[in-house]
This record gives C-alpha cells, structure tokens and sequence, in this order.
C-alpha cells in the first residue's frame, strides 16, 4: 500500500493508456495544466491554464468521472483523485516542463491576488522564483509564525537553494531567524556558520555582529545560558551602532526582527542560571522595546515565573505561569507553543508544594511537541522536574530511565556543558535515593564546584552515615536568604543531620528558621524528602494548606483534574478547546464543569471565576 502511488507502474499505464491518451487534445492539455494544483474552481483553472471555458471542462471531466473530487456541496472546489493528480503532474513534468514552469507562476500569481500567500509561495518554489518567494515569506513569517503553522515554514525553508541563501546578507539572516522561531536550531547553526566563512572584508565586521546575536539565540535554546549572555549582552552593548537606515530593505528586515528575538533568550538565559535579576531584566526590556510576536510575551513571562520558582518563590511562579497560560491560550497557536516555560516552571512549583500528580499532568503530555519545536534545554529542565516528582512517588528506577533517555536524545543534539551539568546533578540526587552511592559519588567528582554541588555532597555524605560535618558544609547556604529555594533545602538537610545524630532540639530550631516562608509558599516537599513534618518540628499543629482547598473555604474539595478544567475558565476557550488542551472528550469536560459548578456553589462560568479567586484556586 504505501508503494502504491500514481508512479507505480501498473496504475501508471492504465490510467495513462485507457484514460488520459483517450482524452481529446483540449481535454489532455487542461488536465495536465491543472494538475499542479492541489484545489481548483474555475476561475483559477482559467487563470492557470489561459482558457475562457474552465467552468465548462471542469463539469465535463466531472460528468465522465475522470477522477474529479467535489471539494464541497455547492461544487465550487474540486482536486484530482490523488493517484490521478500523481500520475498528471509526473507526466507533465517529463513531457512538457515549460507547461508546468508557467502554470506555476500563474498559479502563484492568482493565489498572491487572492489573499493567499501560503498557496503562492508555495507555486514560486515549484517554478523556482527563490527571490519572489522570498519577499513573500518574508512579508507573512510573522503571520505564519504566530499562527502556529510551523511545520508549513519549515517546509518552505527546506524548499530554497543554497546558492540563493548564500547570495546576499539578507537572505541569509531572514532564513536563519526563521530556523530559528521554527525550532530548526541545527540548520540554522549550520547556515550562520556558512555566513561566516562568505563574510567579506566589506560588510564582514556589521554582519558578524548580526551573527552573534543568532548564535546567542541558538546557545539559550540549545542549553548553554553562558554562551548566550556573553555574545547577546556584548551585542546588545552595540545595538547603537547598527544603522537600519543604511541597508538594502532585506536586510533590514531580517535585523530588526532578530535583534527583537535576542532579550526573551537573554531572559530564559539568565533564568537558567536562577539569576532572577537578570531574567526580569531582560524580560523589562521586551517589555519597553514591545515583543516582536505576541508569543514572546507569553514566552518571558514564563522564564520570569521560572526564575522565581527556582528561587524559591513558588507562589510568584504560579502567579506568572498562570497568567503564561491564560494568555498563550487566548492568543492562539503560535503562543501555545511558547508555553512550555510556564508548564516546566509549574510542575517545579507543584513538585515543592508536594502536588506530584499535578507536576506530572502539567508537563508530560508537552514536551514531546516541545522539544520538536526546538526547546531542546527546556524540555530537558522540565524532564529533571518529572524525573525528581517520579523519585518522591517512590519510582526512582523510572527517573533513571528518564534521565538516560533524556542523555541519548541531547548527546544525539550536543550537550552544552551546562545541559550535561544539570543532568549529572539530576541523576546524583536519584542515585542517593537508590542507595547507588558508588555512582552518585562519580557523579558528584564531575561536578563543579557551587551551591548544588555542596548540597548533592551533603546529602551523600548524609545517605553513607557520614552526618558529622554536614552542618557547617551547608551553614553558608542556610544563612543565604536570597535563594530561598537553597535555603529550605539546606536547612533540611542540617535538620537531618542533627536528628541522625540525635540533637532534635538544633533540627527543630533549623527548621523553625525557615518554617515562615516555607508555610507561605507551601513549600513541604523539600522537607518530606527528609522524613520531616516541617510544621510539627517547628512547634506547629497545622501543615500547611494545599493550594486546591483553601481551609474552611470548600466543603468538598476540587479534585486535581477538576483543578485542571478550572485554570482554564478564565480563559476564551470553548468548552470543546478546554478539552483539546487537556486530551480529554468534550463529555468529559461538561462532566467536569457540573461538578466545579455544585463544588463551588455556582451556576455558569463567570461565577466559577469569581468563586474560584475569592478562594485562590487560580
């Protein structure tokens, strides 16, 4: 079956033998003409093949069920049977090549007058106008981009030639940048590197900058956040110095939109690296400078709500996660695949409040359309985060199978340094909870020195019996109140040291340090790990609230996929969307709303968001 299309030999012949040579000479010619179209109506037959009496032929060719499909009830759209449009369009090109030249550049130019410019582009690549498609792609990426139609570009982009792409600055920047928005980071790594070596002495010094700031696009998406801030922040230093004015419009073009892509990768750089400053930063100045895609905003959004959760403030990560969400969701396709930072940087804040199974749903149904949209370092951070909520639901065995498949997928990409060093942390920590030490020692030799490898070291030691020491290794990061997230974690880890050593008073005492703020951001899980109740050992009777059930607040509380249905009401979706982002039936959506709407005490959607804030459930 999957070798049986028009080319196949048997089909071939007859359908050229019996049906097509049969035909009489207008006939043979119309069908040829029209067959490098893959819808057609009259007007564009006509347009196409040149002939006043396209209606007619089309209703005759239909009448003598020459393997013509109605498109619609009205009869407007037709196409060929697709083995029959096969077999047509490879006989057009072996018998009569300047026909098909020609009928592409007609159909080409009547898509462009008809408002669709996919459809024309499309047609100039077919008759190899590289330039006129171009300009056209160039006109519509934006379009196209915040559409969603990625795979469409990265069609187009495959289509072009490389001596066209070589050809001038402009083309080349343009066609990288749209490797680049596509996920295509390889190519287009591979294009800035033919760039480099074309550059002349002329124009060798202005188009190397322009380079820098694609590379430092690909380094921030590949997983090398150090890479992307020494180039963007030393580019961005001469942004002053590059006049728009001066240049061939391409050119132009192609600048100003890639430059406008460099401070979201600066942002998700510095996020990478848990420098909260520098991500806000950054996202202040998309912010001032407007995003060049709407999906931008939705993409800093969720590297600020990731900067924050790693930190440590869980509750401004949900804040701005949420509102990642609400917003990519409303904006359509395009921005919902920028939102795999908001998801990752939740399923950290649900993973902390200890809410795994939410960690889990947030996430896993993502990454694999996100890594295929080029989120490769991500993608990786979010598969660390399931890889540790799989731990503390007692699967550590599918952790490290997830971590090495995570290995085999980068290594096959390339493993920036920091990528690797996120990994080996990640797998260390399962490790320990294996009792595999010999290995998580291993590990830990690899690691650079810093804060998470003091705490990795502290909780070897911790797991060998070796509790001595372990406190005034950590002091440092217990006393560091600007990373909270370390704090908690260090604190934990001294609380336990001291309680293997049989000292519960100075466990209490370290962990009623950090109780406050742990309680306010609901941060347990750090603590469970542990074999600690952080409230009981810091004098409390009261754990903290789950963020699903407001005490006091619900008789019977939302479940978690009730939750799920829930963050969505604000948003502009329909009931039936509501369920295609979450995989689920539209029954099972309307089954999920009648019980949020008895649970909370309200009768349509507007009440349920009302209710739902008043409790703090979104």
């Amino acid at each position: 079956v999957d070798r049986f299309t028009g080319s196949d030999r048997h089909v071939a012949d007859f359908l050229l033998d019996e049906v097509l040579v049969r035909q009489p000479d207008d006939v043979r010619d119309f069908l040829l003409a029209t067959s490098v179209l893959e819808r057609m109506r009259a007007d564009l037959c006509e347009a196409v093949t040149c002939s006043p009496d396209a209606a007619a032929l089309l209703r005759r060719i239909e009448g003598e069920n020459l393997f013509l499909v109605a498109l619609d009830d009205s009869r407007e759209w037709y196409r060929y049977h697709h083995l029959f449009g096969q077999l047509l369009r490879r006989e057009l090109r072996v018998t009569r090549p300047d026909l098909e030249l020609a009928c592409h550049e007609r159909a080409a130019a009547w898509f462009a007058r008809h408002g669709e410019p996919g459809l024309a582009i499309d047609h100039l690549l077919e008759a190899g106008h590289d330039e006129k498609a171009f300009e056209l792609l160039t006109a519509h990426l934006r379009d196209y981009l915040q559409a969603g139609h990625h795979e469409t570009i990265r069609g187009w982009l495959s289509r072009f030639r490389a001596d066209f792409v070589d050809e001038t600055p402009g083309h080349q920047l343009m066609l990288t940048l749209a490797h680049a928005r596509t996920g295509q980071i390889e190519r287009g790594a591979l294009l800035v590197q033919r760039a480099r070596r074309r550059a002349d002495d002329r124009d060798g010094d202005g188009l190397a900058l322009h380079l820098d700031v694609t590379e430092a696009l690909f380094a921030s998406g590949l997983g090398d956040p150090e890479s992307a801030i020494a180039l963007g922040a030393a580019a961005w230093e001469r942004w002053a110095e590059v006049d728009i004015r001066s240049m061939t419009p391409d050119m132009a073009t192609a600048v100003v939109e890639l430059w406008g892509c460099l401070p979201p990768a600066l942002a998700d750089a510095h996020a990478m690296l848990d420098d909260r400053a520098g991500a806000r930063r950054w996202a202040a100045e998309l912010r001032r400078g407007r995003p060049r895609l709407p999906g931008d905003l939705v993409a800093i959004l969720g590297a600020e709500a990731w900067a924050e959760a790693r930190t440590g403030r869980l509750r401004a990560g949900a804040e701005l996660a949420e509102q990642a969400l609400v917003l990519g969701t409303e904006q359509g396709r395009g921005s919902r695949r920028m939102m795999i930072r908001a998801r990752v940087a939740l399923a950290l804040v649900h993973r902390e409040q200890d809410q795994l199974d939410r960690a889990m749903e947030v996430l896993e149904p993502q990454l694999v359309a996100a890594l295929r949209d080029g989120y490769v370092a991500i993608t990786a951070l979010g598969e660390v985060e399931l890889a540790r909520a799989e731990c503390a639901l007692g699967r550590p065995g599918d952790a490290i199978a997830r971590g090495l498949r995570v290995r085999r997928d980068r290594a096959a990409r390339g493993t920036p340094r920091f990528l690797g060093a996120v990994l080996d942390q990640a797998e260390c920590r399962v490790r320990v909870a294996l009792g595999d030490l010999d290995r998580a020692e291993d590990l830990l030799d690899e690691l650079d020195a810093g804060p998470e490898r003091t705490l990795l070291a502290a909780r070897v030691a911790l797991a060998a019996g070796r509790h001595e020491g372990v406190a005034s290794l950590l002091a440092p990061l217990v006393d560091d109140s600007g990373d909270r997230r370390r704090r908690r974690e260090a604190a934990a880890l001294t609380a336990r040291a001291a309680a293997d050593g049989g000292d519960a008073l100075a466990a209490r005492r370290v962990l009623h340090e950090v109780a406050a703020h742990a309680q306010r951001e609901g941060a347990v899980r750090v603590f469970l790990d542990e074999g600690f109740d952080i409230f009981d050992l810091a004098g409390r009777s009261t754990p903290a609230r789950h963020p699903g059930a407001p005490a006091g607040a619900l008789v019977e509380p939302l479940s978690e996929r009730e939750l799920s249905v829930l963050r969505y009401l604000p948003s502009r979706l329909s009931n039936r969307e509501i369920g295609a982002e979450l995989y689920v039936s539209l029954n099972t959506v309307k089954s999920h709303l009648k019980t949020i709407y008895r649970k909370l005490d309200v009768e349509c959607r507007d009440e349920a968001v009302r209710r739902a804030r008043q409790l703090g459930l979104i």
